[in-house]
């Protein structure tokens, strides 16, 4: 920029900022022209790149041959149109735009004031000076002046990013793609180039293997290629000769019936398509030249093989787990396993000293990997025979498989014994025994009938549940009058379901009673250990204990608030030892798993006794007249104040999640934790959930106080509240959002603290109705109630805090540590806006 035209003098320093400005602004010319070139073209740049994408990909070919030319007929002229539409809205910048862009990013537009003139006061040496100065001051602050870089602003033009796939897809198609773009494009338009490059006949040729190969076309482009061409068994090789008059196919790959036809035909060019069957020799004359010899090998497809990665495991339930391994060229598309009876291994004694009735061989499917490569894989079945006669007999299994050429193969026999289910109760295990034998054969019937009579005619006080005992002697009169009218084999079918239920009623007792689901664990547990069960099992067993264990822990919450709802003055719970938490019962059952796990069973099953005596304490026994200090009310507040605690905790494990997706969240001198990960915290949550919804739908409806509010509507309106805040936040942590859920659970939290005050006064408005009664000692009396301040009274005339949770000097240490991290967390700006926005809120509520 001259000096003349700043306005800044004519002396050296008006030269220099005149060069420093004509710098600026050739640079920022340029990069408003790189970004107007940008505007207009990256359409179109685009277009062209999916174009190049498609062709170096082969990706055309996964359309139809009359749709190829048409579609990039149609892309093409598309990049066209985009190219002439941005060449015509195209505007190269003015000197005058590029200084408006330098000027607009100095403070106080500088470049502008510099064209100014000194309109009064010319004639004034003082009024000169002054304008002097301005005009050297803003010559300063125009040295600042720094050329523009380039901002096209496509991310605001493209918001669905489609020139960064085209530009990966073009990348990927560079680096992947295979021969030359024009070997790619349509026949019908790669003929008339290829036609007019040469003044012969022009050959194409190309090679499509098997689909199942999963390998690409290979195109044949090399009419000298010396080296054997390899092909996959079954590939199809298709040729197109153009502009011959005369051509002769010479080819030693399909012996075929008659020769392969060559001629002419109606679009004027000749084709030839055939397999390759085998290795050999093709050539091609046109017009007396020899167009291309190659030479073929053929790659033999070897068939599949399979093999059983030793006996099938059992498991608890009765199902088997087979793992098995399995190898082929291209990849196995079916597998399965048959199972045979092996009759000469079978003790034949009993019900089994009959020959047994034929039966067809047991055919099972084998699942193949859902993902990866099943070219060679291990993988792992589950199937449940446990209902079939032959379950836990001796068989033999033999594995089958298949490739996509068809071809089978199968292992040798292997003799393993049949998984079935197992019954550590005697009576059941003798009626599943009395089952298979009536299944084994006809001729059983007689004597299955006898010893089923036998084991129902005098049974012991308790020893059969009296459901199993109906479903036994339903099905022995079925038995004896079907063979009265002799269709034994038309009911026995009938019979057999009949006495599988009544089997695993004996074995699992009912559901319902989770008392005695708990007792069964138990036994169950304690007679794997003893006779040495496999690891599976006991694993099994485990948690089948643990899931009696909270249903059971449910139940003593239930029965709490009904007798409670009752409010029978003679019958009172007994409650729980107050030093008895589910952690401590929680802890217990992960030493007895370890002890398991090591070994150590001597001490497993002495834990385990320990544990079945603790739980015969914390079952509720009803006395008559008794005060109690722990009764039904105090069992429904520490039931939610332990549901509090274990939700308190889950939020905190949550919240450590997030720390460690922060990759933050480690201390100094500590190891970083793996973390637990979304998926076991969403099926905890949901597991607390669950637990709510049933405390709330066990809540009594016990009447207000009139001119009172009705507190236990609002503590069932509350506790909704959380179990809702529950559900969202497991449906967050299910979509890998810990931040999100964290949210929801403290909102959990306080609803939960508000059904607990709620409930709380309830009690204080029932115990205000009825008054103290025989046997119990009321909590308030009308004149002694509150204090002062509204808060409840106990008996001694202290402030009753039973609902009132104090934390401890760890807890408050914890909390400090944790407010001081947040706030120091949220003031390093170079953080996410996503991080930051999470760590305000958490703030807000602190």
């Amino acid at each position: 920029m001259s000096e003349k035209r700043t306005g800044a003098g004519t002396g050296p320093a008006a030269r220099s900022l005149g060069a420093h400005l004509d710098r600026a602004v050739a640079r920022t010319r340029l990069a408003i022209a790189l970004e107007r070139l940008a505007r207009r073209f990256w359409p179109a740049a685009t277009v062209l790149m999916f174009i190049f994408a498609a062709l170096r990909l082969d990706l055309l070919a996964l359309l139809p041959d009359r749709a190829q030319l048409p579609a990039l007929a149609l892309a093409a002229l598309a990049a066209l149109g985009l190219v002439v539409h941005g060449a015509l809205r195209l505007r190269l910048p003015s000197r005058a735009e590029a200084l408006a862009r330098i000027d607009a990013a100095l403070p106080g537009r500088p470049l502008r004031a510099l064209s100014d003139r000194q309109a009064t006061g010319r004639d004034d040496p003082a009024a000169r000076a002054v304008w002097a100065a301005h005009m050297a001051r803003l010559a300063r602050r125009a040295m600042a002046a720094r050329a523009a870089r380039p901002d096209p602003g496509l991310a605001a033009r493209d918001p669905l990013a489609l020139r960064h796939l085209a530009l990966v897809l073009a990348l990927a198609g560079l680096v992947f793609g295979r021969g030359e773009v024009a070997e790619r494009l349509p026949l019908p338009l790669t003929r008339p180039a290829e036609a007019a490059m040469q003044s012969g006949p022009v050959l194409e040729a190309w090679a499509t293997p098997p689909a199942y190969t999963g390998k690409p076309t290979l195109y044949l482009t090399d009419p000298d290629q010396p080296a054997p061409i390899a092909l996959p068994q079954g590939t199809v090789l298709t040729l197109r000769l153009y502009g011959a008059e005369e051509a002769s196919l010479d080819q030693t790959l399909h012996a075929g019936p008659a020769p392969v036809p060559f001629a002419p035909n109606a679009q004027g060019f000749r084709a030839a398509e055939f397999p390759v069957d085998s290795p050999g020799r093709l050539s091609v004359t046109a017009d007396g030249r020899r167009l291309v010899a190659w030479t073929f090998e053929v790659v033999p497809d070897r068939p599949p093989s399979l093999r059983l990665l030793g006996p099938p495991e059992p498991m608890l339930q009765g199902a088997g787990r087979y793992r098995y391994a399995g190898q082929d060229d291209y990849g196995l598309v079916a597998a399965w396993a048959t199972v045979t009876l092996d009759l000469s291994r079978v003790a034949r004694r009993h019900g089994l000293a009959p020959d047994p009735e034929p039966r067809p061989p047991v055919e099972f499917d084998l699942p193949l990997p859902l993902t990866g490569d099943a070219r060679d894989f291990e993988e792992t079945g589950v199937v449940d025979l446990s209902t079939h006669p032959w379950a836990g007999l001796p068989v033999r299994i033999v594995l089958h498989g298949r490739d996509g050429a068809g071809q089978e193969t199968r292992t040798e026999a292997h003799e393993v014994v049949l998984p079935g289910r197992r019954f550590f109760e005697p009576l059941a295990a003798a009626v599943a025994e009395q089952r298979r034998d009536l299944l084994w054969t006809l001729a059983n019937a007689p004597r299955v009938t006898r010893l089923l009579k036998a084991l129902t005619h005098a049974p012991e006080e308790g020893a059969i549940p009296l459901k199993a005992h109906l479903v036994l002697r339903t099905a022995i009169r079925r038995l004896d009058y079907a063979r009265a009218e002799g269709r034994v084999a038309q009911v026995r079918d009938d019979v057999a379901e009949l006495l599988w239920r009544a089997a695993l009623l004996i074995e699992d007792g009912d559901i319902a009673d989770a008392r005695e689901r708990l007792r069964r664990a138990q036994d169950r547990l304690s007679r794997a250990i003893e006779e040495g069960a496999s690891e599976q099992e006991i694993a099994e067993l485990m948690d089948e204990l643990r899931q009696a264990m909270q249903q059971f822990l449910q139940e003593l919450m239930r029965q709490a608030l009904e007798e409670m709802q009752q409010g029978d003055p003679d019958r009172q719970a007994e409650a729980p030892p107050p030093d008895m938490t589910t952690r401590d019962l929680e802890e217990m059952l992960d030493r007895l798993q370890q002890l398991m796990q090591e070994g150590r069973m001597a001490e497993a099953q002495e834990l385990l006794d320990q544990l079945r005596r603790m739980m015969e304490n914390l079952q509720l026994t009803l006395r008559p007249g008794q005060p109690q200090d722990g009764g039904p009310g105090q069992q429904m507040m520490q039931g939610l104040q332990d549901l509090m605690r274990r939700q308190q905790e889950l939020g905190d494990r949550t919240f450590e999640e997030l720390q460690r997706r922060f990759g933050q969240g480690d201390r100094p001198g500590e190891p970083r934790p793996g973390g637990p990960g979304t998926g076991e915290l969403s099926r905890e949550q949901e597991a607390l959930r669950q637990l709510l919804e049933e405390f709330r739908q066990s809540l009594p409806g016990l009447p207000a106080l009139p001119g009172q509010d009705d507190p236990v509507g609002e503590a069932r309106r509350a506790l909704e509240e959380a179990e809702r805040q529950m559900g969202e936040a497991r449906d967050r942590l299910q979509a890998d959002d810990p931040g999100g859920a964290v949210d929801d659970q403290a909102e959990a939290l306080d609803a939960l603290r508000e059904g607990m005050r709620n409930l709380s006064e309830a009690q204080r408005q029932a115990q205000m109705r009825d008054g103290p009664r025989d046997g119990m000692q009321a909590t308030e009396t009308p004149g002694q109630q509150r204090d002062p301040l509204g808060r409840p009274v106990g008996q001694t005339g202290q402030i009753d805090g039973a609902d009132v949770r104090i934390p401890g000097s760890e807890a408050w240490k914890r909390s400090r540590e944790l407010r001081e991290e947040i706030l120091r967390r949220s003031g390093e700006q170079d953080r996410p806006k996503l991080e930051l926005d999470y760590l305000r809120r958490l703030l807000e509520r602190f």
